[in-house]
């Protein structure tokens, strides 16, 4: 996702995203979460307006719809895994989830993939842990 990459560079203002004069069998897919102002000491971006200015097509765009039931997927992916949470631990789940801001990406398909990776390792004797709100935090969890 465009929207997490890092800054320093102007990473996000995407001047380095080749968006014109593309073959006409070339096709990209390139993923980001709205946009959100600075709020709350997080940075903020502006990804999804540069990419709809750039492009001025809303055909070029589809929104990802929220995960209906979160709770089924969230017990599906384990159960690959051959897990399973206590009540108290998929209740924390589900409360990230269900507890997000717009500009928290708790709720995504790709967060809710790497919780059920992160909560694959938890014991049913372990601790209430906090779930953590971006993609970033759970990559480094």
């Amino acid at each position: 996702s465009v929207d997490q990459l890092d800054d320093t560079n102007s990473g996000r203002r995407l001047d380095w995203l080749p968006l014109t004069d593309l073959p006409a069998c070339v096709r990209m897919v390139i993923s980001t979460l709205p946009d959100y102002s600075n709020a709350g000491g997080k940075e903020g971006f502006e990804c999804l307006s540069r990419l709809q200015h750039s492009l001025d097509d809303e055909e070029c765009f589809s929104q990802v719809k929220d995960i209906e039931d979160p709770e089924d997927v969230m017990l599906h992916l384990l159960k690959v895994q051959g897990r399973t949470l206590t009540a108290g631990q998929r209740k924390a789940v589900l409360d990230a989830f269900h507890s997000r801001a717009l500009e928290d990406e708790a709720g995504t398909p790709l967060w809710l993939a790497l919780v059920a990776h992160l909560t694959a390792r938890w014991h049913s004797y372990d601790s209430l842990q906090a779930v953590p709100r971006s993609v970033r935090e759970l990559i480094v969890a």
